[in-house]
């Protein structure tokens, strides 16, 4: 019947945008549980838009233990004229949460870090210890890119961090509305050293269908070398990474997977290199079936 085939095919067209699931499998078991480095995290209290006091940082905290992550790089915001977080700053709250941690019997490192909007004198703040490289290694940079319209002096900012010793690691580049519109730049710049970190909600589809498959293609082309989770509060965004992991696995295979939530990260927190495959492009058909028009509907960062 007409009705019949029609209610068929809406099913084949909603199936395409199901989050994954994860196999049914206890993520405690898992080899990875309680050795994980979450790279990525809005803990500190006060500082940006994640957790507002102590007691919601120690709440994200637990919650971050039970996901299987033994540390933790708390990464405020850095945005010129908003979020002025120097490197001082952090560096002296994020003692005062290792030792909140401590004192609550929480087993979680915490390391300091900042996301760094990009600016055109970026380099020069590093350099002047103005703002803050991850674990204060001076090895490595998280930079968030702008949501809109990514400015010329981009690829300059790069290479003179790179030149510096200072590899950028691009935050969530899966939700910059930019860059799913002109994901070819995003294989340039990894072809050139820059290191690109997921968000664990991403892969799960909580920032809708499209992110979702952007981020499984980044996954799937070698652009994407380190999940996180991005954390702000204990509840909407929550530190929550485990079920990731195992969609991860699903995807790519046990190796892989704790290589980017693992062995990268800790390279991170040791300042030393990260070993990358060399990225393979996104084919016309590819970014048209997956992407398409619906480029133009991903929401903002």
């Amino acid at each position: 019947m007409p009705w019949q085939s029609a209610l068929q095919s809406a099913r084949r067209i909603l199936s395409r945008f199901r989050r994954p699931k994860a196999p049914l499998v206890d993520p405690a078991c898992r080899p990875w549980h309680g050795r994980m480095i979450d790279l990525h995290s809005h803990m500190l209290p006060g500082l940006d838009d994640g957790a507002v006091d102590w007691g919601q940082s120690l709440e994200m905290a637990r919650l971050a233990v039970a996901e299987g992550i033994a540390g933790v790089v708390c990464t405020p915001h850095w945005v010129y004229g908003l979020y002025d977080n120097s490197r001082e700053r952090v560096m002296r709250i994020c003692d005062m949460l290792q030792q909140r941690l401590h004192d609550a019997g929480i087993p979680l490192g915490a390391h300091p870090g900042c996301e760094i909007r990009l600016e055109p004198d970026i380099p020069r703040k590093i350099a002047s210890g103005d703002l803050l490289t991850l674990n204060d290694r001076g090895c490595h940079a998280l930079i968030e890119l702008p949501a809109e319209l990514i400015p010329s002096y981009v690829e300059n900012c790069f290479r003179d961090l790179m030149d510096r010793g200072i590899t950028p690691i691009l935050s969530h580049p899966e939700r910059n509305p930019w860059i799913l519109r002109h994901p070819d730049h995003l294989f340039r710049w990894v072809e050139t050293g820059v290191v690109c970190q997921i968000t664990a909600a991403s892969l799960m589809g909580r920032f809708g269908p499209l992110v979702r498959r952007f981020t499984t293609m980044l996954i799937q082309h070698q652009m994407a070398h380190i999940m996180a989770t991005d954390a702000h509060t204990p509840t909407a965004r929550s530190p929550r990474m485990a079920e990731a992991v195992l969609a991860l696995e699903a995807l790519i295979g046990p190796e892989p997977s704790e290589k980017m939530v693992i062995t990268n990260p800790a390279a991170v927190l040791s300042g030393e290199r990260i070993h990358m495959t060399a990225p393979t492009p996104f084919t016309g058909s590819e970014c048209s079936s997956a992407l398409g028009w619906r480029r133009h509907l991903v929401p903002r960062c």
